[in-house]
């Protein structure tokens, strides 16, 4: 049978139309779709790009307010000691006696245990009762802060409770421990003061503090000295 021009240009036509069918689903098609792919697989790359550079161009101002930070909490916790260490606390009191203070006898220390700052908050009158009146007017109340002002927010801290007794002293003497304690303006609380006087007109008794101390973010707060005394007989406390 033959064909007719009219039929073979409609077979031709059809084999046109399914040749373009298939490059454009096996070929074009595939491609427009990782092309499509690619450029937003390029919009996203530079988004995170620019994420990053704006996060880069921030870290220099992240690191200031950190700084910031650090410095601001060491201020407010500059009132509290960074070490209550047993040695340490010796060895200041050891420094009181060279600056007029009373000759120690001994020292006791209570366990190192946390209160919370709301509980410490000062109520506005609290009496101490001891011999000696005079003494009574110079030395602040039981309760109050003599090393630095109490701070009103809450949170725990720790604190230990240091007693020091000593046998003979002046009432010059006495005063000259307190004042030294106030000297470091940290936050050391007196919550019992005991004198007696004697029949040659020295005086003995114990003075029972509270150090309060909290872990500091940096090194660089000293606290007290840090050169523990040196016990050559063993002893444990260097005082007896």
């Amino acid at each position: 049978m033959k064909m007719t021009s009219r039929e073979m240009n409609l077979i031709f036509a059809l084999l046109t139309v399914f040749i373009v069918y298939l490059l454009y689903t096996f070929a074009f098609n595939p491609l427009i779709s990782n092309l499509l792919s690619a450029k937003d697989n390029l919009e996203a790359l530079k988004l995170q790009q620019s994420q990053v550079e704006e996060n880069k161009a921030a870290i220099p101002g992240i690191l200031k307010q950190q700084e910031e930070l650090i410095a601001e909490t060491e201020e407010k916790t500059e009132i509290f000691l960074p070490d209550l260490n047993e040695d340490l606390i010796i060895t200041f009191f050891a420094g009181t006696v060279g600056k007029g203070g009373p000759a120690i006898n001994g020292i006791n220390f209570g366990q190192l245990t946390s209160v919370d700052l709301a509980a410490m908050i000062l109520p506005e009158t609290v009496s101490i009762t001891y011999p000696m009146g005079d003494l009574a007017n110079t030395i602040r109340p039981e309760k109050e802060v003599i090393a630095g002002a109490l701070p009103q927010p809450t949170g725990i801290v720790l604190t230990r409770g240091v007693s020091v007794d000593f046998n003979t002293a002046s009432y010059e003497q006495a005063l000259s421990q307190l004042r030294t304690v106030e000297e470091t303006k940290r936050t050391i609380t007196v919550d019992f003061l005991s004198l007696t006087k004697g029949e040659t007109g020295t005086l003995s008794g114990s003075v029972h503090y509270n150090f309060y101390g909290l872990d500091k973010l940096s090194d660089e707060d000293g606290g007290l000295p840090k050169t523990p005394l040196a016990d050559a007989k063993g002893k444990a406390n260097p005082f007896n």
